[in-house]
């Protein structure tokens, strides 16, 4: 069976679905991306990048139609292994949007809330080690695709990022 957009979008719905929710790419509340249907416009650009990054030509710079995937062999390893670092690319790019996206402050009322911060460190964890495992499998990313960036007790001050690239906040 060949490749389709909404194979890959509804592979990335089911890595990334929740947060994808709970961020409101696919709209305000109530709207789910599991109701959206494709070509869903919140996950035009991670698979634009992904599919540029393993060389597969696009009409768009900034969309895929499954009219673009058709150069994606059809049921052989090597085309499972193209989809693999498609899926694994787009991941973690939707990662990184949705991080963006995301409001990283706690909320608390009536005893009961919600810790976001806490939240953003977990993704920030997840897309580290995405970016390890991409790294890990040749798929040759940059050096510095997620990085932490550690400010020391003062308020200004050097500011040292894991990456080892370091720099002055005002």
């Amino acid at each position: 069976m060949p490749t389709t957009l909404a194979a890959l979008e509804g592979a990335l719905i089911a890595r990334q679905g929740g947060r994808i929710d709970l961020v409101e790419l696919a709209g305000p509340a109530p709207a789910s991306c599991r109701a959206d249907t494709s070509p869903r416009a919140y996950l035009a650009g991670p698979l634009a990048e992904a599919c540029a990054f393993v060389g597969i030509a696009t009409a768009s710079p900034l969309a895929v139609a499954t009219a673009d995937l058709a150069s994606i062999p059809d049921g052989s390893t090597a085309s499972a292994l193209l989809v693999a670092k498609i899926l694994d690319v787009a991941e973690l790019k939707l990662m990184e949007s949705i991080l963006g996206n995301l409001d990283a402050v706690n909320e608390s009322a009536n005893g009961k809330g919600l810790q976001y911060g806490s939240w953003a460190d977990g993704l920030l964890k997840l897309i580290e080690y995405k970016t390890a495992k991409c790294r890990r499998f040749g798929y040759g990313l940059s050096p510095m695709v997620a990085t932490r960036v550690y400010r020391p007790s003062k308020a200004s001050g050097p500011i040292v990022g894991r990456a080892g690239w370091s720099g002055y906040l005002p």
